[in-house]
């Protein structure tokens, strides 16, 4: 499996998979782990995650693979998924899941990922937008000045009963696909920052 690394920016890292499956089998219990709301900070096997994939978007199928053009995770949460699924000490990490890590490390040591920031995305895509968009997720966990106008920004958004009904549809439309309440507010600043049908609202709010 081929993947290119690139360094966007200071600790921000990007991987290129060859096609969106490779990408998406790479990711899928490491991205979950970090933002599931059954699985998150959880120990569970792909066969776990395919079962719960089956009950909450239909068994026709398992189009995750497709459904995700672009993966985000902090190092941090790197580091705490390879403790908890005892990385390197067991038979159950996957073959993809193994060159995914192998490539994070032959560029950051384990105390550099603590303060980096690791994207995945398919070679492409064609679509600068979604890089630019998982960009903005490591903005809010490295740059504590983004992600503090960020939130300052959603204070005044949900001040008045207008802004916080336009919040509310938007955290609503979050949870329904599938992410946890924890990484709602880092989800909406990643689209209002990225896409120009929020950009008018996101300069009203400011």
């Amino acid at each position: 499996m081929k993947i290119r690394k690139q360094e966007v920016s200071p600790n921000v890292l990007v991987l290129t998979f060859e096609t969106n499956y490779e990408l998406a089998m790479s990711f899928v219990r490491l991205q979950e782990f970090y933002e599931s709301p059954k699985f998150q900070g959880k120990v569970f096997s792909l066969e776990e995650y395919i079962d719960y994939w089956a009950e909450e978007y239909g068994k026709g199928s398992f189009d995750y693979p497709i459904r995700w053009s672009g993966f985000n995770l902090p190092g941090t949460v790197i580091l705490d998924w390879m403790q908890k699924f005892n990385y390197g000490g067991t038979t159950d990490i996957r073959d993809k899941e193994i060159v995914l890590i192998e490539k994070i490390l032959s560029k950051y040591s384990l105390d550099e990922l603590k303060k980096s920031y690791v994207i995945g995305v398919a070679k492409g895509c064609g679509k600068q937008g979604v890089i630019d968009h998982e960009v903005a997720h490591a903005m809010y966990t490295l740059n504590p000045k983004y992600k503090l106008n960020y939130q300052k920004l959603f204070i005044k958004l949900n001040s008045n009963t207008e802004g916080r009904i336009l919040y509310e549809r938007m955290e609503d439309k979050l949870i329904k696909m599938g992410y946890t309440s924890d990484v709602i507010e880092d989800e909406i600043q990643a689209y209002w920052s990225t896409s120009a049908r929020y950009d008018s609202l996101r300069k009203e709010y400011k």
